[in-house]
Formats: C-alpha cells, structure tokens, sequence
C-alpha cells in the first residue's frame, strides 16, 4: 500500500487524463480551481479503483496456515471413511462367498437326483492322479471336458492343454489372499486332474472321501438323518506353506484338531461360511469343529 501512495505521488497526470493536463507556464495564470479539483478526482478514482482490485485478489488467495486446515480436514475424513469402506468391500466379498457356496450346493441336488441319491464323495479315489469332488459336478458347470483323462478342464476358455488359469472362480473364496501360480502347459496335475486350482471350499469327510474307503463311506442323502445341520463344505484358507496349487489348495477338511486351522478366518472365527447338505448356507463357529457328540450332527447328520 505504501509503494502505491509513493507511486501516487510521483503520478504524471498529463499521461493519465491528456485532456485534463496542465496548461503551458503562460497559461498557469488562468488555470482554475476547478480543473486542479478534477484532476485530483480523476488520480483518487485511478489509484482506489487499483488497490481495490488488488486487494480482492490477495483476499481469493490461501495462506499456508489456510491450506494446512484444509489438507487436515481431508487427512481426517478420509480416515474415518477408509474403515468403512473396507468394512462395505469385506461383506460384499462374504456375500460372494456365500453365492458361490450356493451355486455348489444347487450343482450338489443335481447329482444328487442323477446318481440314486448318492452323494459325491471327496474324491474319486486314494491314488495320486485321482479326482476331486470338483469334477463331479463339471458338467453342471458346463466345464471343458476331457475324454483322454476323463476329468474336467477348469476354465473359462481355450482348449484343454491351454495355458490359461481358471477364470471363473467358483470354488475360490474372494477374500483368498494365496495367488494361485499359472496353469502349466500340458500337465493334468493342474489342468483339471484335481480340479481345484485354488478351491477354499473343502467337502466334509463324513459325506464320504472316496468310493471305496472303508471309515468314510460314501452316503446316500437318505442317510443324513439332519441334512440342515450337516455341513457339505466349509470355507478353507489355502496352505500357504505349499507352493503348489493343488496341494495349497483344500479339497476336503476332517475333523481332526490339526484341521481347525485350515477353517477360513477371512470372515471372522465365529462367522465361517458353510454349506449345509440341505442346500442352504449358514456359518458356523471354530469351536464347532470337533469329533464331540454335542456337534455330531454338524459333523455327520444324526444325533
């Protein structure tokens, strides 16, 4: 403000208003009061308009302290908001979850009703390039078949010896952290011969682990005394001590103590996703999983 009266001062006022300038030295005589009035009004008019545009524009302008405030509101919103929104993405992933436990009990009935009421047990049988349960129900799933292996190829395209992994992810939990590795060219160990590639949702063993195996026998469904509480899958974490798809991979779960780690914690300990042999999904609790006769019917279907 101080430069701008100092300027003022120093003014040419004949550059301003040419028509309002002085008059030649022989002509100062006749110079009137009235003229030196309006130039005066003209120069205040000048310099005041100019320090009022300079002021409204310094007053648009943040100061540091200014800019500050606002970044620490924002800092302290976003960290309020960012829980809950991890918290709204976690259920959804719960919700998907349960979808595709769905899906697997509705692909379940149909076997069910196309096989005499059998239920398809963990696996095909106890030899190293068996089956799992995942390729019993392929075909609902509209999975590439393989006639050469007679298994299922678990992808979404391609051919059978391709190289792509499996894109639909039905039997991966969505909070799975594991990365399942790539298919590898023309090996059936994990083209489909387990059929798992990164499944989370182990079969009960109770409901059978092969056709021929002398504890867990395979059941017929009329054989589950209390299908709504016997559990058909349970949501796995994979092994992540194992590098290898299939073995990561958690195809059937006992009901062994060693077992309990391998129930999914994504969802929370006493909110574990479950597949009832009724075709409806529930959850269940880690404490739940035990040989006890209080949870007998969880684990085999009868009192």
């Amino acid at each position: 403000m101080d430069s701008l009266m100092k300027c003022k001062k120093s003014f040419d006022t004949s550059s301003l208003i040419p028509h309002l300038s002085y008059p030649p030295s022989d002509q100062k005589s006749v110079f009137s009061n009235q003229h030196k009035e309006k130039i005066k009004t003209a120069v205040n008019s000048y310099f005041i308009s100019h320090i009022s545009y300079l002021q409204q524009k310094m007053a648009c302008r943040f100061t540091l302290i200014e800019l500050l405030v606002v970044i620490a509101i924002i800092a302290i919103l976003a960290a309020m908001l960012l829980p809950a929104l991890n918290s709204a993405r976690n259920r959804a992933k719960t919700i998907t979850c349960h979808s595709q436990l769905k899906t697997i009990g509705s692909c379940l009935a149909f076997y069910v009703s196309d096989n005499a009421e059998w239920i398809y047990p963990c696996r095909k049988s106890t030899a190293g390039d068996s089956s799992y349960w995942t390729n019993f129900i392929g075909t609902y799933l509209k999975y590439i078949y393989d006639p050469g292996s007679d298994r299922f190829a678990f992808r979404a395209k391609g051919t059978v010896s391709g190289n792509e992994n499996d894109q639909r992810k039905l039997f991966r939990c969505p909070m799975e952290i594991w990365k399942v590795p790539d298919v590898e060219v023309g090996s059936i160990y994990h083209r489909g011969q387990f059929g798992l590639q990164g499944c989370n949702y182990g079969a009960n063993v109770w409901l059978g682990y092969t056709w021929t195996h002398a504890t867990y026998t395979p059941r017929k469904l009329g054989s589950v005394k209390l299908s709504s509480s016997m559990a058909a899958h349970v949501c796995c974490r994979m092994n992540k001590n194992k590098t290898n798809s299939a073995e990561a991979s958690i195809g059937h779960i006992d009901w062994e103590t060693t077992s309990v780690k391998y129930l999914s914690a994504f969802h929370g300990s006493n909110t574990i996703p479950c597949l009832f042999v009724d075709g409806h999904v529930g959850t269940i609790t880690r404490s739940s999983w035990t040989k006890d006769a209080v949870n007998k019917p969880l684990r085999v279907g009868t009192m």
